[in-house]
């Protein structure tokens, strides 16, 4: 499967910021990448409050994204 980033394949030997979960980041996560990744930025920080400041400093109201950002290419 090849990744790609406006329609051109990434660089694979950049290094990318994600956001997931808890859940996917613990030792349980069905996608055992996420359980080798790198910690965390912010260790033990409750992730709804985090999410809520995120979310209150984007222009209001906050829009849903666009539905066609992922597209299976096979």
């Amino acid at each position: 499967v090849e990744v790609q980033r406006n329609g051109s394949p990434i660089n694979k030997s950049a290094v990318f910021t994600v956001a997931f979960s808890d859940y996917l980041a613990s030792s349980s996560s069905p996608i055992p990448a996420l359980v080798v990744a790198k910690p965390r930025a912010v260790p033990g920080a409750y992730v709804p409050a985090l999410f809520g400041t995120y979310l209150a400093k984007l222009p209001q109201p906050v829009a849903p994204p666009e539905l066609n950002r992922i597209v299976r290419l096979n």
